[in-house]
Protein backbone atom coordinates (compact mmCIF):
# COMPACT_ATOMS: atom_id res chain seq x y z
CA UNK A 1 0.00 0.00 0.00
CA UNK A 2 1.22 3.35 -1.03
CA UNK A 3 1.92 5.69 1.91
CA UNK A 4 0.28 9.44 1.20
CA UNK A 5 2.87 12.19 0.29
CA UNK A 6 2.27 15.20 2.46
CA UNK A 7 2.82 18.13 0.26
CA UNK A 8 4.21 20.66 2.39
CA UNK A 9 4.86 23.41 -0.32
CA UNK A 10 1.38 23.03 -0.74
CA UNK A 11 0.28 23.87 2.47
CA UNK A 12 2.62 26.27 2.93
CA UNK A 13 1.17 28.22 0.18
CA UNK A 14 -2.15 28.21 1.72
CA UNK A 15 -0.77 29.34 4.65
CA UNK A 16 0.74 32.88 3.05
CA UNK A 17 -2.64 33.08 0.75
CA UNK A 18 -4.38 32.99 4.09
CA UNK A 19 -2.33 35.36 5.91
CA UNK A 20 -2.29 37.68 2.91
CA UNK A 21 -5.80 38.00 3.07
CA UNK A 22 -6.10 38.52 6.84
CA UNK A 23 -3.55 41.43 6.29
CA UNK A 24 -5.11 42.69 3.15
CA UNK A 25 -8.46 42.90 5.14
CA UNK A 26 -6.83 44.23 8.06
CA UNK A 27 -5.41 47.14 5.81
CA UNK A 28 -8.90 47.80 4.26
CA UNK A 29 -10.57 48.03 7.63
CA UNK A 30 -7.79 50.54 8.50
CA UNK A 31 -8.14 52.62 5.52
CA UNK A 32 -11.73 52.60 6.37
CA UNK A 33 -11.62 53.68 9.94
CA UNK A 34 -8.90 55.89 8.87
CA UNK A 35 -11.17 57.60 6.33
CA UNK A 36 -14.29 58.16 9.14
CA UNK A 37 -11.97 59.04 11.67
CA UNK A 38 -10.80 61.70 9.24
CA UNK A 39 -14.34 62.04 7.85
CA UNK A 40 -15.54 62.91 11.57
CA UNK A 41 -12.88 65.21 12.11
CA UNK A 42 -13.72 67.21 8.89
CA UNK A 43 -16.94 67.01 9.33
CA UNK A 44 -16.30 68.84 12.87
CA UNK A 45 -13.76 71.57 11.88
CA UNK A 46 -16.37 72.34 9.23
CA UNK A 47 -19.17 72.81 11.30
CA UNK A 48 -17.36 74.93 13.45
CA UNK A 49 -15.78 76.89 11.47
CA UNK A 50 -18.30 77.97 9.14
CA UNK A 51 -19.92 78.82 12.98
CA UNK A 52 -16.88 80.80 13.60
CA UNK A 53 -16.75 82.52 9.97
CA UNK A 54 -20.02 84.12 10.32
CA UNK A 55 -19.97 84.15 14.29
CA UNK A 56 -20.87 88.34 14.46
CA UNK A 57 -23.64 88.04 11.59
CA UNK A 58 -25.44 85.02 13.08
CA UNK A 59 -25.36 86.80 16.54
CA UNK A 60 -26.60 89.70 14.69
CA UNK A 61 -29.80 88.19 12.81
CA UNK A 62 -30.00 86.23 16.14
CA UNK A 63 -29.90 89.73 18.69
CA UNK A 64 -32.57 91.42 15.87
CA UNK A 65 -35.56 90.14 17.50
CA UNK A 66 -34.67 91.51 20.97
CA UNK A 67 -34.73 89.43 23.84
CA UNK A 68 -35.03 85.87 22.59
CA UNK A 69 -33.16 82.56 23.01
CA UNK A 70 -32.03 79.40 20.67
CA UNK A 71 -29.92 76.33 20.44
CA UNK A 72 -27.15 75.37 18.43
CA UNK A 73 -26.72 71.50 17.21
CA UNK A 74 -24.00 69.99 15.58
CA UNK A 75 -23.71 66.45 14.24
CA UNK A 76 -20.29 65.89 16.37
CA UNK A 77 -19.06 67.62 19.30
CA UNK A 78 -17.58 70.74 18.78
CA UNK A 79 -15.39 73.12 20.49
CA UNK A 80 -15.47 76.76 20.59
CA UNK A 81 -12.54 78.79 22.11
CA UNK A 82 -13.53 82.44 23.47
CA UNK A 83 -10.94 84.67 24.57
CA UNK A 84 -10.87 88.25 24.55
CA UNK A 85 -12.42 90.04 21.67
CA UNK A 86 -12.05 86.82 19.61
CA UNK A 87 -13.91 83.39 18.98
CA UNK A 88 -12.18 80.18 17.09
CA UNK A 89 -12.19 76.69 17.39
CA UNK A 90 -10.08 73.13 16.63
CA UNK A 91 -7.86 73.89 13.43
CA UNK A 92 -9.22 77.60 13.13
CA UNK A 93 -7.83 81.07 13.39
CA UNK A 94 -9.02 83.20 15.93
CA UNK A 95 -11.82 85.66 14.31
CA UNK A 96 -12.32 88.85 16.23
CA UNK A 97 -15.61 89.86 17.04
CA UNK A 98 -17.64 93.12 17.60
CA UNK A 99 -20.31 91.46 20.25
CA UNK A 100 -20.22 91.30 24.01
CA UNK A 101 -20.60 87.71 24.54
CA UNK A 102 -20.63 86.46 28.09
CA UNK A 103 -19.27 82.58 28.09
CA UNK A 104 -17.57 80.27 29.50
CA UNK A 105 -13.16 80.39 27.69
CA UNK A 106 -14.48 76.89 25.95
CA UNK A 107 -17.72 75.62 25.02
CA UNK A 108 -18.00 71.65 24.37
CA UNK A 109 -20.45 69.71 23.09
CA UNK A 110 -22.96 68.80 20.26
CA UNK A 111 -25.28 71.46 21.55
CA UNK A 112 -24.41 75.59 22.25
CA UNK A 113 -28.05 77.23 23.87
CA UNK A 114 -27.76 81.13 23.45
CA UNK A 115 -29.73 83.48 24.98
CA UNK A 116 -30.00 87.78 24.26
CA UNK A 117 -31.18 90.36 26.26
CA UNK A 118 -30.98 93.96 25.39
CA UNK A 119 -29.10 96.25 28.01
CA UNK A 120 -30.58 99.15 29.14
CA UNK A 121 -29.05 102.33 31.34
CA UNK A 122 -31.93 104.36 31.84
CA UNK A 123 -31.44 103.90 28.02
CA UNK A 124 -31.00 101.19 25.61
CA UNK A 125 -27.61 100.45 24.91
CA UNK A 126 -26.65 97.50 23.28
CA UNK A 127 -27.12 93.83 23.07
CA UNK A 128 -25.65 91.26 25.45
CA UNK A 129 -25.02 87.42 24.39
CA UNK A 130 -25.15 84.16 26.95
CA UNK A 131 -23.60 81.17 25.23
CA UNK A 132 -22.90 77.79 26.91
CA UNK A 133 -23.66 74.22 26.40
CA UNK A 134 -25.81 71.66 27.89
CA UNK A 135 -22.94 70.19 30.26
CA UNK A 136 -23.19 73.25 33.08
CA UNK A 137 -25.48 72.99 36.25
CA UNK A 138 -26.24 77.04 37.76
CA UNK A 139 -27.80 77.20 41.25
CA UNK A 140 -28.99 80.27 42.47
CA UNK A 141 -28.75 80.23 46.16
CA UNK A 142 -30.99 82.35 48.45
CA UNK A 143 -31.28 82.05 52.29
CA UNK A 144 -35.01 82.13 53.31
CA UNK A 145 -33.52 82.63 57.19
CA UNK A 146 -31.77 85.67 56.03
CA UNK A 147 -33.70 88.81 56.95
CA UNK A 148 -30.94 91.37 56.35
CA UNK A 149 -31.34 90.56 52.44
CA UNK A 150 -34.56 89.05 50.72
CA UNK A 151 -32.55 87.12 48.46
CA UNK A 152 -35.58 85.01 48.28
CA UNK A 153 -37.92 86.66 46.39
CA UNK A 154 -35.02 88.13 44.24
CA UNK A 155 -33.63 85.17 43.07
CA UNK A 156 -37.41 83.88 42.58
CA UNK A 157 -38.27 87.05 40.33
CA UNK A 158 -35.14 86.22 38.21
CA UNK A 159 -36.49 83.17 37.39
CA UNK A 160 -40.26 83.15 37.35
CA UNK A 161 -40.61 87.26 37.16
CA UNK A 162 -41.50 89.05 33.54
CA UNK A 163 -37.93 88.61 32.15
CA UNK A 164 -37.36 85.10 33.09
CA UNK A 165 -34.10 82.89 32.52
CA UNK A 166 -34.80 80.78 29.72
CA UNK A 167 -36.15 76.99 30.44
CA UNK A 168 -33.64 75.82 28.34
CA UNK A 169 -30.64 76.83 30.40
CA UNK A 170 -30.36 74.44 33.31
CA UNK A 171 -30.64 77.22 36.13
CA UNK A 172 -32.68 76.75 39.20
CA UNK A 173 -33.31 78.08 42.57
CA UNK A 174 -32.29 76.52 45.93
CA UNK A 175 -31.93 77.28 49.61
CA UNK A 176 -29.01 78.10 51.23
CA UNK A 177 -29.96 76.00 54.17
CA UNK A 178 -30.75 72.65 52.35
CA UNK A 179 -27.25 72.44 51.01
CA UNK A 180 -25.82 72.12 54.59
CA UNK A 181 -28.20 69.01 54.44
CA UNK A 182 -26.55 65.46 53.87
CA UNK A 183 -29.24 64.86 51.67
CA UNK A 184 -28.66 67.70 49.59
CA UNK A 185 -25.26 66.88 49.00
CA UNK A 186 -25.59 63.27 48.00
CA UNK A 187 -27.51 64.35 45.30
CA UNK A 188 -25.57 67.02 44.15
CA UNK A 189 -22.95 64.34 43.73
CA UNK A 190 -24.84 61.97 41.86
CA UNK A 191 -25.55 64.45 39.34
CA UNK A 192 -22.40 65.32 39.07
CA UNK A 193 -22.04 62.39 36.29
CA UNK A 194 -24.58 64.69 34.00
CA UNK A 195 -22.86 68.05 33.91
CA UNK A 196 -19.37 69.03 33.64
CA UNK A 197 -19.46 71.60 35.94
CA UNK A 198 -21.68 73.12 38.94
CA UNK A 199 -21.99 76.71 39.79
CA UNK A 200 -23.07 77.91 42.67
CA UNK A 201 -24.35 81.56 42.67
CA UNK A 202 -24.87 83.38 46.20
CA UNK A 203 -27.27 85.88 46.59
CA UNK A 204 -26.39 85.94 50.69
CA UNK A 205 -23.69 85.31 52.56
CA UNK A 206 -22.25 81.68 51.98
CA UNK A 207 -20.85 80.97 54.92
CA UNK A 208 -18.83 77.73 55.37
CA UNK A 209 -20.11 76.60 52.27
CA UNK A 210 -17.14 78.44 50.36
CA UNK A 211 -14.91 75.38 51.98
CA UNK A 212 -17.05 72.68 52.52
CA UNK A 213 -18.94 72.62 48.82
CA UNK A 214 -15.64 72.23 46.95
CA UNK A 215 -14.25 69.17 49.74
CA UNK A 216 -17.51 67.74 49.20
CA UNK A 217 -18.29 68.26 45.83
CA UNK A 218 -15.17 68.44 43.97
CA UNK A 219 -15.31 70.28 40.21
CA UNK A 220 -17.49 73.32 41.43
CA UNK A 221 -17.25 76.97 40.74
CA UNK A 222 -18.23 79.69 43.70
CA UNK A 223 -19.67 83.18 43.53
CA UNK A 224 -21.59 85.78 45.00
CA UNK A 225 -23.70 88.48 44.10
CA UNK A 226 -25.66 91.36 45.57
CA UNK A 227 -29.23 90.76 45.55
CA UNK A 228 -30.19 93.98 43.92
CA UNK A 229 -30.09 95.39 40.41
CA UNK A 230 -26.83 97.12 40.64
CA UNK A 231 -24.42 95.74 42.68
CA UNK A 232 -20.64 93.82 43.42
CA UNK A 233 -19.94 90.25 42.14
CA UNK A 234 -16.98 88.14 43.78
CA UNK A 235 -15.93 85.52 41.87
CA UNK A 236 -15.19 83.40 45.28
CA UNK A 237 -13.18 80.66 43.66
CA UNK A 238 -10.81 83.07 41.85
CA UNK A 239 -9.00 84.21 45.06
CA UNK A 240 -12.56 86.32 45.77
CA UNK A 241 -11.35 88.88 42.56
CA UNK A 242 -14.32 91.40 42.73
CA UNK A 243 -16.26 93.41 40.24
CA UNK A 244 -19.57 95.15 39.30
CA UNK A 245 -22.35 94.63 37.21
CA UNK A 246 -24.97 97.97 36.08
CA UNK A 247 -28.44 96.01 35.65
CA UNK A 248 -29.61 92.49 35.55
CA UNK A 249 -28.45 91.85 32.18
CA UNK A 250 -24.80 92.54 33.35
CA UNK A 251 -25.17 90.64 36.44
CA UNK A 252 -26.58 87.45 34.15
CA UNK A 253 -23.53 88.02 32.17
CA UNK A 254 -21.03 87.15 35.53
CA UNK A 255 -23.37 84.25 36.22
CA UNK A 256 -22.82 82.66 32.48
CA UNK A 257 -19.18 83.63 32.34
CA UNK A 258 -18.33 81.77 35.36
CA UNK A 259 -14.87 83.79 34.73
CA UNK A 260 -13.82 86.84 36.30
CA UNK A 261 -10.84 88.03 33.04
CA UNK A 262 -13.65 87.51 30.69
CA UNK A 263 -16.14 88.69 32.30
CA UNK A 264 -14.11 92.39 33.12
CA UNK A 265 -13.27 92.49 29.54
CA UNK A 266 -16.88 92.34 28.14
CA UNK A 267 -17.99 95.11 30.85
CA UNK A 268 -15.34 97.35 29.85
CA UNK A 269 -16.51 96.46 26.06
CA UNK A 270 -20.16 97.34 27.60
CA UNK A 271 -19.12 100.95 29.12
CA UNK A 272 -17.39 101.73 25.70
CA UNK A 273 -20.70 101.64 24.30
CA UNK A 274 -22.73 103.26 27.17
CA UNK A 275 -20.02 106.30 26.64
CA UNK A 276 -20.81 106.04 22.69
CA UNK A 277 -24.53 106.21 23.22
CA UNK A 278 -24.41 109.11 25.97
CA UNK A 279 -22.12 111.04 23.46
CA UNK A 280 -25.08 110.57 20.71
CA UNK A 281 -27.95 111.54 23.16
CA UNK A 282 -25.75 114.31 23.78
CA UNK A 283 -25.67 115.73 20.51
CA UNK A 284 -29.24 114.82 20.20
CA UNK A 285 -30.23 117.11 23.33
CA UNK A 286 -28.31 120.18 21.77
CA UNK A 287 -30.05 119.17 18.17
CA UNK A 288 -33.28 119.52 20.63
CA UNK A 289 -32.36 122.69 22.49
CA UNK A 290 -31.71 124.78 19.35
CA UNK A 291 -35.61 123.69 18.04
CA UNK A 292 -37.49 123.95 21.21
CA UNK A 293 -38.94 126.72 22.83
CA UNK A 294 -36.86 128.16 25.98
CA UNK A 295 -38.95 127.08 28.53
CA UNK A 296 -37.23 123.79 27.47
CA UNK A 297 -33.61 124.90 28.19
CA UNK A 298 -33.26 123.88 31.90
CA UNK A 299 -34.43 120.52 31.35
CA UNK A 300 -32.60 120.11 28.21
CA UNK A 301 -29.28 121.65 29.79
CA UNK A 302 -29.82 119.23 33.53
CA UNK A 303 -30.06 115.91 30.81
CA UNK A 304 -27.03 117.32 28.59
CA UNK A 305 -24.62 117.56 31.64
CA UNK A 306 -25.54 114.52 33.46
CA UNK A 307 -25.00 112.66 30.31
CA UNK A 308 -21.71 114.07 30.02
CA UNK A 309 -20.83 113.52 33.39
CA UNK A 310 -22.07 109.24 32.53
CA UNK A 311 -20.00 109.24 29.34
CA UNK A 312 -16.64 110.71 31.34
CA UNK A 313 -17.26 108.35 33.94
CA UNK A 314 -18.04 105.16 31.41
CA UNK A 315 -14.96 105.77 29.64
CA UNK A 316 -12.52 105.92 32.55
CA UNK A 317 -13.61 102.41 32.96
CA UNK A 318 -14.52 102.43 36.39
CA UNK A 319 -14.76 99.43 37.99
CA UNK A 320 -14.43 99.67 41.19
CA UNK A 321 -17.72 101.13 42.71
CA UNK A 322 -21.13 100.74 41.57
CA UNK A 323 -22.15 104.40 43.28
CA UNK A 324 -21.46 106.71 40.79
CA UNK A 325 -23.16 105.15 37.64
CA UNK A 326 -25.92 104.78 39.65
CA UNK A 327 -26.22 108.55 40.77
CA UNK A 328 -26.00 109.55 37.30
CA UNK A 329 -28.45 106.69 36.19
CA UNK A 330 -31.39 108.52 39.49
CA UNK A 331 -30.12 111.82 38.03
CA UNK A 332 -31.07 111.35 34.34
CA UNK A 333 -34.77 109.44 35.31
CA UNK A 334 -35.43 112.37 37.72
CA UNK A 335 -34.55 114.55 34.30
CA UNK A 336 -36.93 112.69 32.81
CA UNK A 337 -39.30 112.30 34.86
CA UNK A 338 -39.27 116.81 35.53
CA UNK A 339 -39.37 117.07 31.39
CA UNK A 340 -42.24 119.44 30.10
CA UNK A 341 -45.15 118.18 28.42
CA UNK A 342 -44.19 121.10 25.00
CA UNK A 343 -40.43 119.46 24.93
CA UNK A 344 -39.59 116.60 23.17
CA UNK A 345 -38.30 112.97 24.87
CA UNK A 346 -34.46 112.95 24.42
CA UNK A 347 -34.18 109.06 25.04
Amino acid sequence: MKKKVFNKKGMEMSIIKYLFGMLAGALILIFFFSFAMKHKGISENLESNQLVFSFDDALTAFGASGDSNKEYLFTQPTELIFSEGTVSSKGSVAKKTEKVVFSRERVVGKKLLAWTKRWKFVFSVENFFYLTNDRVKIYLVYNSKDSSQDSESFVKDLLEGGESVPTRFHIEAIDYNNLNQKKAVDDLKKMLGNFDEIRFVFFSNPGKLVISLPEKLGKVYLMRVDPKDNGKIIFLSENSSEGIYLGKEMMWGAIFSGNAGIYEFNVKRALGRLGDVSGIYAQKTNFLTAKTPPECDNYYNGIKSNLAGLKALAESQELEDVAPYVEFEEALKRNVEDLSAECPEVF
